[in-house]
């Protein structure tokens, strides 16, 4: 499979969702998302006004997706909670949502509490593309088949497979898994220790239509490919 700088710059997210990134990685993230037309770009909620600020002096609002997020990394957080993040989020101008799932109710198979969950999120989000994050390194086949099955229920728009603060890298072996439940109803972002090209080329074939990564390993792996 071939894959075009245009191609791969349109599938990927680039974040910096460190605990001590600053104003000027955000806004070198912000620079270089522009330059090379990535798609989206994700940082930590408390940036998104400078993000958009940093756009609007380049004159270049419309150009990207600014992904707005919840719950990252753990999940844990009440429901509540998230509903008022994806709400400020949104306030903010973020186009899309990324979401950890309770990572804790899904290994205790308390289903219901996760739809219900995802159901509220989906509701907040008034019609704007939820990725769902459910850590696949943490879960069973069985867990991931039902999560799978409760995100399209609920109305999400991706299954996304992990924060990159899991106990493992996401796998096309994870990616084909999924795909098999959730076919073509909703989309797959991969996420998660995708650090090569043959990585992203194999994730490609078996079904993912967005990645997540950080700059450094996007701009690397952009490097490599045809015009």
């Amino acid at each position: 499979m071939e894959l075009t700088k245009t191609e791969f710059a349109n599938m990927v997210d680039i974040v910096d969702l460190r605990v001590n990134v600053t104003d000027k990685d955000i806004k070198d993230l912000v620079e270089k998302a522009v330059e090379n037309r990535f798609i989206a770009i994700a940082t930590v909620k408390s940036y998104n006004p400078f993000v958009f600020e940093t756009l609007e002096k380049m004159n270049r609002k419309d150009d990207i997706i600014v992904v707005g997020g919840a719950g990252f990394p753990t999940g844990g957080e009440k429901t509540f909670t998230k509903v008022a993040a994806v709400r400020d989020c949104i306030a903010d101008g973020c186009k899309e949502l990324d979401i950890t799932s309770n990572i804790g109710f899904i290994k205790s198979h308390w289903y219901d509490k996760v739809e219900y969950e995802m159901r509220a999120i989906v509701d907040a989000a008034a019609g704007l593309p939820v990725k769902f994050i459910i850590e696949v390194s943490y879960l069973t086949e069985d867990e991931i088949k039902r999560v799978c099955e409760i995100i399209i229920k609920a109305g999400g728009s991706f299954v996304k497979t992990g924060t990159g603060y899991g106990p493992a890298p996401t796998t096309t072996e994870h990616i084909k898994l999924i795909k098999s439940f959730v076919g073509d109803e909703i989309k797959i972002k991969a996420a998660a220790g995708i650090r090569t090209l043959e990585t992203v080329l194999s994730m490609k074939e078996a079904g993912v239509s967005r990645f997540g990564m950080s700059k450094g390993t996007a701009l690397k792996i952009l490097s490599q490919l045809p015009l």
